[in-house]
This record gives structure tokens, C-alpha cells and sequence, in this order.
């Protein structure tokens, strides 16, 4: 009687991995080493914990980023201002200029944070072996 393959999963993430795959389906790491476990048995198990400093980091990006966001629209407003100083009654398009200014300069300051906590969020759930 042949014993059957032994099953393969990406230590990472668990995931099942075929012999020779090169990376993890699920979470694209580059599987270097594989956890073979014999036919029939469960599959490795992970248990998540909180990486509180990356939690608290998170929230401090968060909550910055809102005072962040109104520095920028107010400094990218008054510099597009100062391009025009000697006119003393703007125009509406001025106005709408300077304000889409302003809101460009903002939205800018929000991707900057967005990009910021995407990274940070990575890394506050940590996954450890049971």
C-alpha cells in the first residue's frame, strides 16, 4: 500500500502550497521553506495578538492627520495667494483657484497619511504559531 504525499503549507500564513510553488498563493511570500505535514493530519495553526505599539502608532498617524490636512490646505492657499498680491478684490476663479489649490494641497497630506497607516497596519496584528 503507498502512503500518500505529505501535504505542504506556506509557514507564513498557512496556506496550502503545491510541491513546487515559488510563492504563497495567499500572502506572496517567497517560500523558501515549506512545513510538510503527513496526510491526514491538521493543518499548522496560528493564533493573532495585537501589537499594541503599532496599534497606538496607527492612532496617533490617524488622529494627526487631520490638523495635517487643514496646515496644508491653509499653507497651499496662501501661497497661491501670495503668486497674486497686489490684486486687492479676487475674482470668483480666483477664489475657486485658491481653494482648489488648497484642497489638492490637503488631499496630498491625506495620501501621505493613508500610506503611512497602511504600512503601520501591517504590522499590529502579529501572527504567532499555536
Amino acid at each position: 500500500m503507498a502512503t500518500a504525499a505529505p501535504t505542504m503549507y506556506c509557514p507564513e500564513c498557512g496556506a496550502l502550497v503545491k510541491a513546487g510553488d515559488k510563492e504563497c498563493w495567499m500572502c506572496s511570500r517567497t517560500l523558501r521553506v515549506t512545513v510538510k505535514v503527513a496526510a491526514g493530519a491538521p493543518p499548522p495553526q496560528f493564533r493573532y495578538e495585537t501589537n499594541a505599539a503599532a496599534s497606538w502608532k496607527v492612532t496617533l498617524a490617524a488622529v494627526a492627520m487631520v490638523p495635517a490636512a487643514m496646515v496644508g490646505f491653509f499653507v497651499t492657499c496662501s501661497a497661491a495667494i501670495g503668486v497674486r498680491p497686489y490684486q486687492r478684490y479676487p475674482d470668483n476663479a480666483d477664489i475657486l483657484t485658491y481653494l482648489l489649490s488648497g484642497c489638492a494641497g490637503a488631499f496630498i497630506v491625506c495620501v501621505g497619511f493613508g500610506v503611512l497607516i497602511a504600512s503601520l497596519r501591517k504590522r499590529s496584528v502579529r501572527k504567532i504559531p499555536a
